[in-house]
């Protein structure tokens, strides 16, 4: 399913089924922790919600090493305690605090300080988001479950709350290698890819400004990393795709800007489009534009894009639309240059542009054409 390149949300189904049943103790690693990470979560997020003293808005970024460092699964007993650490300072208890609680978990096992506040958290958090299953939430300052996928929820809660303990590594890699079908039916990207909406798209247009835009794209295109905390936990070359449709539509607010990403219920990416679809659709005046980024470079940029947006254009010809792709890379490979001139005989027409270029254009100028040519 991994393997599938046509079909990128594959890798919702694959972690949504493999962290159902991953267990913290299991004979790979024989831990003290004894519980299923992502049951612990849901079940916690949920006694949360439905506490009338909070505004339902899921766990905390900052309660989260709690979980970690959490010994059992009694959901009950975490959130309680947090809500006693709720009750004390708020939403903002200082490091020391969370360290305190921690290590009295840890049983005088010694951690690095930094990961049990930052590491681990954003390891723990990205990684949970690739189930598809958790939204972000307060500008990333909490952690709920996506509202799409409450079926999904319901019955992993149903199935796998209880869980078997394995003695070997063969049993548990045999059970955790079943791929349980029942589970993938329920998950949006199984029936119908959730698409941003133009209102959640808008929603994060204004939530970010220009600068932060453009300073995380030319990061990307130079491979530094993001200190923001909702686009770190973002793999980059999804980021890319939301940077470029919000960039876009920040700066030229009369294009019709549709991302073809999977997105949770706040409009933030979780997997990459189809492969029969281009990155983003772009409508100015008469024209339709496909989008199609990456932050590949050298041989694997041709290789693994060229083939693709030949494919994409050719379908939208077929439908007689009048169009034309912009390919936006970190830079661009002249093998990639070389095949999209080569293709111009066919009438289809591809116009390149490394990302600081792009995100320089669009400062100067005010059509998506003009910033394009």
């Amino acid at each position: 399913m991994l393997l599938d390149k046509e079909k990128p949300e594959n890798e919702l189904m694959v972690f949504a089924n493999a962290f159902a049943k991953y267990q913290r103790q299991n004979p790979f690693r024989r831990v003290l922790n004894k519980n299923v990470p992502l049951i612990l979560l849901i079940q916690t997020i949920k006694l949360l919600n439905n506490d009338s003293e909070y505004k339902g808005a899921g766990i905390s970024r900052l309660e989260i090493p709690l979980l970690l460092c959490w010994q059992n699964d009694n959901a009950k007993s975490l959130y309680r305690e947090i809500k006693k650490l709720r009750k004390k300072y708020g939403y903002s208890p200082s490091n020391e605090v969370i360290l305190e609680l921690c290590y009295g978990l840890l049983n005088e096992t010694k951690r690095d300080d930094n990961s049990i506040l930052g590491d681990y958290p954003d390891d723990f958090i990205r990684k949970m988001r690739l189930t598809g299953l958790l939204s972000l939430r307060g500008g990333g300052r909490f952690i709920d479950i996506n509202t799409k996928e409450t079926a999904t929820v319901d019955y992993i809660l149903k199935k796998y709350v209880s869980y078997k303990k394995f003695k070997t590594e063969k049993e548990f890699f045999e059970y955790i290698g079943e791929v349980d079908r029942d589970l993938i039916t329920t998950l949006s990207v199984f029936k119908a890819p959730a698409k941003t909406t133009k209102a959640e798209l808008e929603k994060w247009v204004n939530h970010y400004a220009w600068e932060s835009i453009k300073n995380e794209l030319l990061n990307l295109a130079q491979k530094k990393s993001s200190s923001d905390d909702i686009l770190k936990i973002i793999e980059q070359p999804l980021r890319l795709e939301f940077l470029t449709s919000l960039a876009i539509l920040k700066k030229l607010p009369n294009v019709i800007v549709k991302p073809n990403f999977v997105s949770d219920d706040e409009g933030l990416p979780t997997s990459f489009a189809s492969g029969g679809s281009p990155d983003i659709e772009c409508t100015e005046n008469k024209d339709t534009i496909l989008v199609e980024v990456t932050l590949l470079t050298g041989t694997q940029q041709h290789i693994r894009e060229s083939f693709s947006i030949h494919r994409h254009l050719e379908e939208y010809a077929k439908k007689g639309t009048k169009s034309y792709s912009v390919f936006i890379s970190p830079k661009s490979f002249i093998d990639t240059e070389r095949y999209f001139d080569f293709i111009k005989k066919d009438g289809l027409e591809v116009r390149i542009s490394d990302i600081d270029k792009f995100v320089n254009s669009l400062e100067m100028k005010t059509t998506l054409n003009e910033v394009t040519m």
